[in-house]
């Protein structure tokens, strides 16, 4: 008998679409700190996976950017590559978390489970990301005009403060920023939730992608709160480091020890790079708590060691 993660029997048709549950603005909070919970459960499992993802994609995204200076063609065919994995990548973290929903302990080799489950379909799923996520750049630089590079170009060059302010707050730039976000936005609604589509509901592509888009629109109000979590969060670590940074410059600088200043800062760059994997990983749980909170409200898919879902009283 198959397991959610496994990949399925060939020609095997796919089951009905799970009902989309319209969760209130509230869960857009609860889906972090569930996700927060798990991660404080079993930390260092969690920091690897976190971490194994970290320094493979960025390996291989600096590989091919390498590559690229030798030859352009395969190295942006191997960071085509490199994107297209990212939903296998995904799916190791939703491996791990349903084990440890189930009362088990996540592991590193957790963090490859994608690439024993669908995986033509996930790669589907990354391919059509990078198409799609192309298509809006094009239409982006479209609005833009041909003559936007040259522009731009004229300006750093010129190094006129007024003219830059003109170019900047032009009602073109903004129309076609306008337009991008749009449109990147979309791009990120149908792919949010599609790997986890892909391996609970054996979805193809376009099913996948289509039924995470729905989600994503239909709960916008709790996306909104779980997307202000981080920005809000950010803001505020971001302004204390700032902070702390300035006041220790500024002292540094005053005894005469300006070099101390820029060691300081290093340090502190070395804390962000130090906590980021912890970061992946959550962010990457919030998606996995959201999917079983909007696709399987009244199921049993989110047990944690045989108590109550957290999420669903």
């Amino acid at each position: 008998m198959s397991t959610p993660l496994s990949t399925p029997e060939p020609h095997t048709p796919e089951p009905p679409v799970q009902t989309i549950t319209r969760c209130d603005a509230g869960r857009g909070w609860l889906w972090w700190v569930e996700a927060f919970r798990m991660i404080k459960e079993a930390p260092v499992p969690w920091y690897g996976i976190g971490l194994g993802y970290f320094v493979i994609t960025t390996a291989l995204f600096f590989l091919f950017i390498a590559i690229t200076a030798a030859n352009a063609w395969i190295g942006v065919l191997g960071l085509l590559v490199v994107y297209s994995l990212i939903p296998c990548f995904v799916v190791g973290f939703v491996a791990a978390g349903w084990t440890q929903a189930r009362g088990g302990t996540p592991t590193f080799s957790h963090l490859f489970s994608g690439f024993k489950a669908d995986v033509k379909t996930l790669m589907g799923v990354g391919a059509a990301m990078v198409l799609l996520a192309s298509i809006a750049i094009f239409i982006f630089l479209t609005m833009l005009g041909s003559d936007f590079a040259a522009e731009l170009k004229s300006l750093s060059e010129k190094n006129d403060p007024v003219a830059t302010l003109a170019f900047l707050t032009s009602s073109q730039l903004w129309l076609a920023l306008l337009v991008l976000a749009i449109l990147g936005t979309l791009v990120w609604f149908a792919v949010w939730l599609a790997p986890m589509v892909v391996v609970f509901q054996r979805a193809g592509v376009v099913r996948a992608m289509s039924s995470s888009l729905n989600a994503s629109l239909i709960n916008w109000r709790a996306l909104s709160v779980w997307l202000l979590v981080p920005l809000v969060g950010s803001f505020a670590v971001g302004m204390a480091l700032g902070f702390v940074i300035a006041v220790l410059g500024l002292v540094l600088l005053a005894l005469g020890l300006g070099n101390e200043a820029m060691i300081i800062s290093f340090l502190v760059w070395g804390l962000e790079l130090l906590i980021a994997p912890f970061l992946i990983s959550l962010g990457a749980l919030t998606a996995f708590v959201a999917y079983c909170d909007i696709f399987h409200a009244k199921d049993a898919v989110f047990p944690r060691a045989g108590k109550t879902p957290p999420l669903h009283p």
